[in-house]
């Protein structure tokens, strides 16, 4: 009696080791399908970068080609470039525009020593709020909701010589809230 237990023991551990190993577990797939990317220009990819709507904009945000650049470098007034050793503030540069699906956290990275990005729009936080990410974390930079625009977003330049000796680009980071 004893010897049909075992066996059927056996025989009950045998089928679970079968079925565990046949359950449709596995370690990796690659599977190839199919997948459609578009790209668009800065103002209607889904974070619109623009230039404000004002003389500040005009003068200095060149928006000729697919993507928004800041020049600070001649004027139609024939100025040159920044007062050296003077602070420079230049506002109302950019707007921001979420047209993604998800709420983000937008602020600048490389940015070069003695420069400053920061909004005015006092919908998102105080007005003059910093928006240099490398500073400051997530919770203190704008979140912009899906639909909604960032406005005011300007420049401060409080050391001229420090600026102008930088590789020429910065980034606009933005991201979810689980991605900063």
């Amino acid at each position: 009696m004893q010897r049909r237990k075992f066996v059927i023991g056996m025989g009950a551990l045998a089928s679970g080791a079968a079925a565990g190993i046949g359950s449709g577990a596995f370690d990796s797939v690659s599977a190839q399908r199919d997948i459609t990317v578009n790209t668009a220009g800065d103002a209607s990819a889904y974070v619109a970068i623009e230039p404000e709507t004002g003389d500040n904009a005009t003068e200095y945000v060149d928006d000729s080609g697919d993507t928004v650049g800041i020049k600070l470098t001649t004027t139609e007034e024939n100025g040159t470039g920044l007062n050296k050793n003077a602070e420079t503030i230049i506002r109302d540069l950019l707007k921001i525009t979420n047209q993604g699906t998800q709420d983000v956290i937008a602020g600048f990275t490389n940015i070069p020593d003695g420069m400053s990005f920061y909004t005015d729009d006092d919908k998102f936080g105080d007005a003059g709020s910093s928006m240099n990410a490398d500073s400051f974390g997530p919770d203190n930079l704008p979140a912009i909701p899906v639909g909604e625009t960032l406005n005011r977003v300007g420049l401060i330049v409080r050391d001229p010589e420090k600026a102008a000796n930088n590789d020429g680009s910065v980034t606009l980071l933005v991201q979810t809230e689980d991605e900063f």
